[in-house]
C-alpha cells in the first residue's frame, strides 16, 4: 500500500510534504525502514526543503525534518540523524518556530553523543546565534 501512496505524492507534489509526515510517524511507530520511498522521492523532497512555497508548506516542513531526524536516529544513521536535525534547527530559527526549537534542541541533546565534533561546534554556533537575537 505504501508503494501507492509514494506513487500518488509523486503525482501530487503539493502533497509531498504533509504525506512524508504520516509515512514517517508511521515508520517511527511500527519500525519501518521506508529508504527506498526516500529514494524515490528525493527530487521532489530536497526541492521542497530547498524551497518552501508557503508559509503551511513551511511548518509542515518543519514537522518532517524533526521526524525525519528522529527516523534516521532510530534507524541507527547517527549522522544523518543530527544533519537533518541541525538542519531543522537552522530553518526553525528563520521561521521563528520557537515551539520547533525546543524539540529540536531536546532532540539534539538526546542525540549528543553520536554527534561528531563538527556536528557538535555547528550546534554551539546555532546555540549562539540564539543569544544575539
Amino acid at each position: 500500500m505504501l508503494k501507492e501512496y509514494v506513487q500518488y505524492l509523486k503525482q501530487y507534489p503539493r502533497e509531498i510534504i504533509a504525506g512524508m509526515v504520516t509515512i514517517f510517524e508511521s515508520a517511527i511507530k511500527n519500525n519501518l525502514s521506508i529508504e527506498w520511498a526516500l529514494t524515490d522521492l528525493s527530487d521532489e523532497l530536497n526541492a521542497i526543503e530547498t524551497y518552501p512555497d508557503n508559509k503551511i508548506t513551511a511548518r509542515y516542513l518543519m514537522r518532517y525534518l524533526c521526524l525525519f531526524s528522529l527516523y534516521k536516529f532510530y534507524q541507527e544513521d547517527y549522522k544523518d540523524a543530527i544533519d537533518k536535525n541541525l538542519e531543522a534547527l537552522a530553518s526553525s530559527v528563520v521561521l521563528g518556530d520557537n515551539i520547533s526549537i525546543k524539540k529540536l534542541i531536546a532532540l539534539f541533546e538526546s542525540f549528543r553523543e553520536f554527534a561528531n565534533s563538527e556536528q557538535v561546534k555547528r550546534y554551539q554556533k546555532q546555540m549562539k546565534k540564539f543569544l544575539e537575537c
